[in-house]
């Protein structure tokens, strides 16, 4: 999913910057930048650390309490 953004945000700007390129800026115009870098931001950092921001990508998380001579395990999501 990463690599298929990032290469539709480098084929789309070249026209990004003709269309709103030189005009003024609105609040639509600095929103629009925003989310486009933050989204390049995040994905580029992505595939270069392998981060993950959802837990729904790992297995389960074991959780283990110990009270004095008894272990609980858990296996939770």
């Amino acid at each position: 999913m990463a690599a298929l953004v990032l290469y539709d945000d480098t084929l789309t700007i070249k026209d990004e910057i003709r269309y709103f390129g030189g005009k003024k800026w609105t609040g639509a115009t600095v929103l629009f930048w925003l989310n486009k870098w933050l989204v390049i931001i995040y994905y580029t950092f992505s595939l270069a650390t392998g981060f993950e921001i959802s837990d729904a990508m790992r297995g389960p998380r074991e959780v283990v309490i110990d009270i004095g001579c008894i272990d609980v395990h858990h296996m939770g999501t």
